[in-house]
């Protein structure tokens, strides 16, 4: 990753949880490989079988599917729901249980998103990049507009954490109008996906997500008349 990032290319990269070689452990494992690498904007989700693949089949077989009508999993499987990155899956991992995997994923996508987090994964991007391919990306004449509205909606109404860790970011600039930029995109990245954590991973959301999936199993299980 990092010679990559020597080349000036950002890495945005892909993270699932939930194979069947992972246990607790790959919250954290996945928590340190993202941060140390640097990774530029990280994407995590938990493991989905996917109708008519080589895993669903298997995991067919082996009992191993979440389909509880009116689950969430069901209707993205079916084409009634589009997004997957919910705290849902319909797998039935192997080496720890279902809870543990939906709380553990979307407690590692809170830490990831958190701004001192956010802060650490830029410094380690932009330790290892020696000239960003990214340019300025504002048309000359509406750059002062763009930077108004940029600072106001993205930075200042995050608060004083958000404040600190971004003034940091511009410490790592140098001088440099394509790192300003950099530094730009990344907050812009990863501040609209921190909204996307915090709206749709809180705890609260995830608690009542997983309650509702232990009432779709036990309708299903009574429904199939088990004792």
């Amino acid at each position: 990753v990092r010679r990559i990032h020597a080349k000036g290319i950002a890495v945005q990269a892909g993270f699932i949880v939930g194979f069947d070689s992972d246990d607790e452990t790959i919250f954290e494992r996945q928590y340190r490989f993202i941060q140390d690498a640097g990774i530029y904007i990280p994407m995590v989700g938990p493991l989905v079988a996917i109708p008519r693949t080589p895993l669903w089949t298997r995991l067919e077989a082996e009992g191993r599917l979440r389909l509880w009508s009116g689950s969430p999993a069901k209707e993205l499987m079916t084409g009634l729901a589009a997004d997957n990155t919910g705290p849902w899956t319909d797998i039935e991992p192997l080496q720890m249980s279902y809870r543990q995997l939906i709380e553990g994923y979307a407690d590692l996508m809170r830490r990831l998103f958190t701004e001192k987090a956010m802060f650490e994964r830029l410094r380690n991007h932009m330790e290892s990049v020696h000239d960003p391919l990214l340019k300025m990306f504002v048309e000359p004449e509406k750059e002062p507009g763009f930077m108004w509205r940029f600072f106001l909606h993205t930075i200042v109404m995050g608060g004083p954490v958000r404040w600190y860790y971004f003034l940091r970011s511009l410490m790592l600039v140098r001088g440099e109008s394509c790192r300003f930029w950099a530094v730009m995109d990344f907050w812009g990245h990863s501040i609209s996906l921190k909204a996307f954590v915090d709206d749709t991973l809180h705890r609260g959301n995830v608690a009542a997500s997983l309650a509702a999936e232990e009432e779709r199993m036990v309708s299903h299980e009574v429904s199939r008349g088990s004792p």
